[in-house]
């Protein structure tokens, strides 16, 4: 099998990026193949070819995978968001509980081969679209008839596709895309070239207070520019359209980038047109978020990955918790009901500060348990817990724990630990360093991410002996 050969492929299954897996009868190499889906016979485009395996795409379908759907989105294809739209929504959630069990089995040592038999059925999300609160748009040069761009980036790209009809938000989010594209268009001002390093207009962010609650909708629009001279006038002038014509944006939010890095977070906040957090309904819970704020994109999953959780916590309201990684508190504060007393710690000291006033916010729900939190350079280890804790729940970045995290676990030996993750990957190496103090009895996948190989699972661990 050599690259630029086209190929006849039947896709056996699928891996943790989403792309099918085939076995090339001719070669027995194996191909990853980009828009497979099991059950399908490909004719695929061979790209990269090393030693034993291959990856190709797909160009046509020969015969349909009896689990194939119809995609409900019109961008479906060249976008690179939902890469498994047209994968039938159970059979989703089957593969999810799957790549859990492969990865635990293949990465996790004796430890994730024996968590791999308990892998449970993954909890679906309650809402399969519209079901995000917070999207990032990238801006991109257009030509003479198109001045910009302003969308999500293409499949297997970084050019930018003009998104007109997401189906992951709200319809008024989109309106609100739209408005700002053709604004922005109209600007005279140019959108951020990545290969020169010039231009304005860089990433356009939207959060929004999830509609399926009681209070009206309120949004949050990030700005997000490079340092230009005409920047700040431009804003002012698209923050007073954006509010005349939406109810729902709140505030519009002007953050300056200066690294060439191509992320939607800002560096220099240079205006803020309306209140400096949004309200964010969880549950019975309320938590107030910055516009660069960490909280759960979709809402409604949310609550029933922090309900896994406090069930696999198994609280019975004299424990003590400490919730490591904690962001804005939302597992803290969620658990707070049901413990002697809880800690959150996070190498983020404005993620802590938004975690203790949410704490301050909700002090009636929670009653008398009052949560504390504390900025903690986790790199170094866990320092400075306000107490020897019963129970810890860690749920870190996708790259895992930090060595010295895992080491502290190992010598505080709290009766029993969450482990929340989402990539399966990482979260089987640190099992498998566990392992030597611990037994994994339940996995849970919960579904946070529908459309995508993405999945979020939570992990209970008992103290051997």
């Amino acid at each position: 099998m050599h690259t630029g050969d086209i190929v006849e492929l039947s896709i056996d299954s699928l891996e943790l990026q989403g792309r099918g897996v085939a076995r090339d009868a001719a070669s027995g190499m194996v191909v990853f193949v980009e828009r497979g889906l099991p059950g399908q016979r490909v004719k695929a485009l061979t790209g990269t070819v090393k030693g034993r395996f291959a990856e190709a795409e797909a160009v046509a379908v020969l015969e349909p995978s009896p689990h194939q759907t119809t995609p409900a989105c019109p961008h479906f294809g060249p976008c690179g968001g939902c890469t498994w739209q047209d994968l039938a929504y159970p059979e989703q959630l089957r593969w999810k509980s799957r790549l859990v069990q492969d990865s635990l089995a293949r990465l996790g040592g004796e430890t994730g081969k024996a968590a791999a038999d308990l892998v449970a059925p993954c909890i679906a999300s309650p809402l399969e679209y519209g079901y995000r609160n917070k999207m990032e748009f990238a801006f991109m040069p257009g030509d003479s008839r198109t001045p910009l761009h302003l969308g999500l980036r293409k499949r297997g790209s970084h050019e930018v596709l003009d998104v007109t009809a997401c189906k992951l938000m709200h319809p008024e989010a989109m309106a609100v895309l739209e408005q700002v594209r053709a604004w922005t268009a109209q600007s005279g001002l140019p959108a951020w070239d990545e290969a020169t390093r010039t231009g304005c207009w860089r990433f356009c962010t939207l959060r929004q207070a999830d509609a399926g609650t009681d209070l009206p909708m309120q949004m949050f629009v990030q700005l997000i520019t490079a340092r230009h001279p005409e920047a700040d006038l431009a804003v002012a002038e698209l923050t007073r359209v954006l509010k005349a014509r939406f109810l729902s944006v709140a505030a519009v939010v002007h953050h300056v980038r200066v690294s060439p890095v191509p992320l939607a977070q800002g560096e220099e906040l240079r205006r803020h047109g309306g209140p400096l957090r949004l309200p964010m309904p969880l549950g019975d819970l309320v938590f107030h978020v910055s516009a660069d704020g960490f909280f759960q994109t979709n809402t409604q999953g949310a609550v029933k990955l922090y309900e896994t959780i406090r069930e696999m916590a198994c609280l019975t309201g004299t424990e003590k918790v400490l919730d490591l990684y904690c962001g804005s508190g939302g597992i803290a504060l969620w658990l707070a009901r049901h413990a002697a007393a809880v800690a959150g710690m996070d190498a983020s000291a404005e993620a802590v500060r938004d975690a203790q006033k949410n704490a301050t916010a909700n002090k009636a729900v929670l009653g008398d348990v009052a949560p504390s939190f504390k900025a903690v350079n986790l790199r170094r280890g866990v320092e400075g817990a306000p107490f020897v804790p019963d129970v810890v729940v860690v749920d870190p970045p996708r790259g895992g724990m930090e060595p010295a995290v895992v080491d502290w676990l190992l010598k505080a030996l709290p009766a029993r630990i969450v482990a929340v993750s989402c990539n399966p990957a990482t979260l089987a190496r640190d099992l498998a360093k566990l392992g030597q103090a611990y037994a994994v009895t339940a996995v849970q996948p919960v579904d946070m991410f529908p459309h995508t190989p993405h999945v979020e699972v939570a992990v209970r661990l008992e103290r051997l002996g």
